[in-house]
């Protein structure tokens, strides 16, 4: 890595030109969704692009690491997060059948 920002800013499109494809491939054999394999493959360059730690031997090997770990992340918070519902509040309980409430409910409508 150099330390000068505009070899290093050369360097990382360089790297994107020439393996950018290849690395969507791989994300994208991950997650079989073509628009988070490209949100994968965009957040990797972009942490690559902001990295100021030590030299990476393998910025390829890096880069897979980076974009794998956040898609693995993504999937983590899809499969744990809960979408409120307002039809779930039709089933509060108020003493009354789930049907009874969703008659109620389209009478009112």
């Amino acid at each position: 890595m150099s330390t000068d920002p505009a070899a290093w800013t050369c360097k990382v499109e360089t790297v994107y030109r020439e393996q950018g494809r290849e690395l969507w491939a791989l994300f994208y054999a991950h997650c079989c969704d073509p628009e988070r394999a490209y949100d994968a493959l965009q957040e990797s360059f972009l942490r690559l692009q902001a990295y100021h730690g030590e030299p990476i031997r393998d910025v390829r090997a890096w880069l897979l690491r980076v974009g794998r770990n956040w898609l693995r992340d993504v999937a983590r918070r899809k499969s744990s997060s809960v979408l409120p519902s307002d039809r779930l509040d039709d089933f509060a309980s108020d003493g009354r059948k789930p049907l009874q409430n969703l008659e109620g409910r389209e009478q009112r409508q």
